[in-house]
């Protein structure tokens, strides 16, 4: 769920466009907040799917430990380059009533929350493959 809200953010949340497509940033930051945001979405989609179609061969596999791992190391890396860009940000237009800092920063905590959680199905993933041992 929390993907989808970050991934509607980035998307929409400069008053309906694309979140800072106009701003002077890195793009290596941005390529790495689109890649976690759109193959986390795809991980997540097919990981539903092979659970419902086969829950025993998804819980006997240590992939999904691994996986979650790698979600919580990227999505707390993604995290903290968008807090660190949106926390600084001053647009060039200041005199305005609009300021895309408060989508940016909502984002960025959306992905270190999701963070969290994955490191926590991390740790439930590894001890429900432990116990099948």
């Amino acid at each position: 769920l929390f993907n989808i809200v970050v991934l509607v953010l980035y998307r929409n949340g400069d008053e309906g466009y694309f979140m800072g497509a106009s701003y002077n940033k890195n793009h290596d930051a941005e390529a790495l907040a689109c890649g976690v945001f759109i193959g986390f979405m795809i991980y997540n989609l097919s990981t539903l799917i092979s659970t419902c179609l086969d829950s025993q061969s998804v819980n006997k596999s240590v992939t999904e430990s691994l996986m979650n791992f790698v979600g919580a190391i990227l999505w707390l890396t993604t995290g903290a380059v968008v807090l660190q860009f949106w926390l600084r940000f001053i647009p060039s237009n200041h005199f305005t009533e609009t300021n895309p800092s408060a989508a940016g920063i909502a984002m960025g905590v959306l992905s270190v929350i999701n963070s969290a959680i994955y490191l926590a199905d991390t740790a439930l993933a590894y001890t429900n493959y432990r116990s099948l041992e």
